[in-house]
């Protein structure tokens, strides 16, 4: 299908799209930069630093969830959030083979992620950015054995809600089995993450769809193989529910009833109905598989008795074809 003229349309829309490369970190140089970051959250340089795969990267593990920054205490709230998942959620190999990106992410909990040591030891940070401009950050973790070619973050004009999106390009390779003896193309396949945060209430109705479609557009750019978008959609209207078709993507979720994909309403229950805010969608092509996303987090509780987020996470897999 050719959505050309959908995306000519979308890009035509006042104010729909600002987007911007973020540099990929560097290695201080200087002795003042180096006491004043202890560690590095990455460095394309220092091979030393990363934990390479024993064989080429097939799948990954991807988990979403916003990790709401309205409630008290987000340092401790992250730090079991990251417990958790370490523990009980990823599998030990797993963890060298994953992708994890956060929604509301304030400079407490920023904190909280650069100097978790299990974060330090995985992953690369993205942004590399202390000086958080809001509330509504994304964060997105990389397994340091995942190459990241580019980082974008694209910052929707269309918000009255600082909202965005970050993009990370990473390499995946085509399994031996996938493999055919017609296949010209290259194993290495370009997959983008993108990790966004939505407008929020039902007045943001009408920016939604710009501005998941200003994702989708990059997602379909020429020499990217497999586009995936997850993140807090805000799919509270009805008229939200065929967004992801508006912008051309599939939603990876399916079950038999829309109440078992809910992650949103329950940490606590309050006078808004539960609804699946949060979703996995993905690009319409033949090089990924984007499995079904479980839910992750339902429960669970700080040693204080605070719940970790009134978001349930999402946990996916992805594989390249």
């Amino acid at each position: 299908m050719d959505y050309s003229a959908y995306y000519q349309s979308i890009a035509a829309a006042p104010n729909a799209l600002e987007e911007h490369t973020i540099p990929l970190p560097s290695t201080p140089t200087s002795q003042s930069s180096q006491r004043s970051k202890p560690w590095r959250r990455f460095s394309l340089g220092d091979s030393s630093k990363k934990s390479p795969a024993p064989e080429p990267i097939t799948s990954i593990r991807v988990i979403t969830w916003n990790i709401d920054f309205m409630a008290a205490n987000t340092r401790g709230r992250m730090v079991t959030a990251l417990n958790y998942i370490q523990d009980d959620v990823l599998l030990e190999d797993e963890q060298d083979r994953c992708c994890i990106l956060f929604q509301e992410v304030d400079h407490d909990a920023y904190r909280a992620l650069c100097e978790h040591k299990w974060v330090r030891d995985k992953f690369v940070i993205l942004p590399e950015d202390e000086e958080l401009p809001h509330s509504y950050n994304v964060v997105t973790l990389v397994s340091k054995a995942i190459p990241v070619l580019r980082v974008q973050s694209l910052h929707f004009g269309n918000s009255t809600m600082g909202r965005s999106a970050l993009l990370v390009d990473i390499t995946l390779s085509v399994g031996k089995s996938s493999r055919s003896s017609w296949r010209k193309e290259s194993s290495a396949v370009t997959c983008r993450f993108a990790n966004t945060h939505l407008e929020s209430l039902p007045t943001g109705v009408f920016a939604r769809p710009y501005q998941l479609a200003a994702i989708s557009s990059l997602l379909y750019q020429p020499g990217i193989h497999c586009g995936v978008v997850c993140g807090d959609m805000n799919t509270i209207l009805p008229d939200d529910e065929d967004i992801h078709a508006r912008a051309a993507l599939a939603d990876a979720w399916y079950g038999s009833s829309e109440e078992e994909g809910y992650t949103w309403g329950y940490q606590p229950a309050c006078q808004f109905p539960p609804g699946r805010l949060d979703r996995v969608f993905y690009t319409h092509n033949r090089r990924c598989m984007v499995r079904s996303p479980k839910r992750i987090g339902m429960g669970l509780r700080t040693a204080r008795g605070h719940w970790v987020s009134d978001h349930y996470g999402l946990l996916t897999t992805v594989s390249v074809l």
